[in-house]
Formats: structure tokens, C-alpha cells, sequence
């Protein structure tokens, strides 16, 4: 069976790690009209298995009003879902991704683990809102203890994003022992 896509772009995942029982996040940028896919990335697990979620958007909504740059606090339309600790991604006025996590929210009004940058976000920016790792529609994979994951896939790749311009999270537990992302590659196609 073969796949006929338009490979557009591909960029390298960078590594991470984080203190052990801080949870690994890495944002990955979407692009209008490309859908991501990931066809290798490499991780290691410590002394305990660990578990490699890819976080989907689970909603799009849009902010309501113009959110200042250097702020936390952003109004969307449509979802008055507490969205406390959930992953959060706010497209800027050049196409990027903002990429935070929610540390309070009422009704509609969501306040941010960081700052806006200086550029804010504009009224009516899709403001994507992921799954929560434990939640149905994100790819799943267990890491064994003590190894390298060397994981790699043809096309379309482990893990492909919820639709074309959607970007995704990969979100890998750290609880008891050093875990690490130690890079990766994202390749974009086209339609």
C-alpha cells in the first residue's frame, strides 16, 4: 500500500528534559494548509517506563477580543469548559503558535502559565485546546524502562495531527526517573 503526499517542509524536534515529576511538553508549530506528521523521535526512559502521548486538538475556538502582548489573560467565544491544565496553542498575526498551559479559567476568560509575546494575539485568532493526556483521539505510546526509543515510521509517520494547519503536543511523563526527548523530525505535507 503507498501514500501519495506533497512533502512541503521538514524541521528538526529539538530535545528536552525536565526536572524528574515535571512532565515533558513539546509544542510542534503547525503551518496553514500542511498537516504535520513525525516520522522518527528518539526518547529515553530512566529506571521507569514512561508514556509518549501526542496530543491532539480536541477544539478550536477563537479569542474574543484583542489580548495584549507582555499579558496572561486571553477571552474566547465559545467554551465556558474549565480549562485548567489543559494545553493551549493561540495562532499570532504572523502564522506562528503560541503555545501555553491553562492555570485558571472562568467562563470563558483563560489565564496563561506565560505571558503573551509582544505582538498579542488578535481578535478572532483560532485559539486550538487540546486533550488531556488520559483523554480518547491522541496517539499513545509506552516507552520501556532503561532504553533508547529509537521510533520511526514511513509515510505517513507514529503520529500525524488531528487535521491540516492543527498543530500538536508531544507530552511524555517524567514522574520518578529522568525521562528525555532527545530530538525528532517533523515533516509537513500538503494537500
Amino acid at each position: 500500500m503507498g501514500y501519495n503526499v506533497n512533502l512541503e517542509r521538514v524541521r528538526n524536534i529539538a530535545g528536552r528534559t525536565e526536572e524528574v515529576g515535571t512532565d515533558i511538553i513539546v509544542p510542534i508549530q503547525a503551518e496553514n494548509d500542511k498537516r504535520i506528521t513525525v516520522p522518527c523521535l528518539l526518547a529515553r526512559c530512566g529506571a521507569t517506563a514512561q508514556t509518549l502521548t501526542v496530543l491532539q486538538v480536541k477544539s478550536l475556538d477563537y479569542v474574543a477580543a484583542a489580548a495584549l502582548g507582555g499579558q496572561n489573560a486571553v477571552t474566547i467565544t465559545e467554551s465556558a469548559e474549565d480549562l485548567t491544565g489543559r494545553q493551549v496553542s493561540v495562532q499570532l498575526a504572523d502564522g506562528s503558535w503560541f503555545f501555553s498551559e491553562v492555570t485558571g479559567s472562568d467562563a470563558k476568560a483563560q489565564t496563561l502559565a506565560a505571558n503573551l509575546p509582544a505582538e498579542g494575539a488578535a481578535k478572532d485568532a483560532r485559539f486550538a485546546i487540546f486533550n488531556l493526556p488520559a483523554e480518547d483521539g491522541n496517539e499513545v505510546l509506552p516507552l520501556a524502562a532503561n532504553e533508547l526509543a529509537n521510533l520511526q515510521a514511513p509515510c505517513p509517520g507514529l503520529f500525524v495531527a488531528e487535521d491540516f494547519g492543527f498543530p500538536v503536543v508531544l507530552h511524555l511523563t517524567n514522574e520518578t526517573n529522568q525521562a528525555e526527548i532527545l530530538g525528532g523530525t517533523v515533516a509537513y505535507i500538503g494537500k
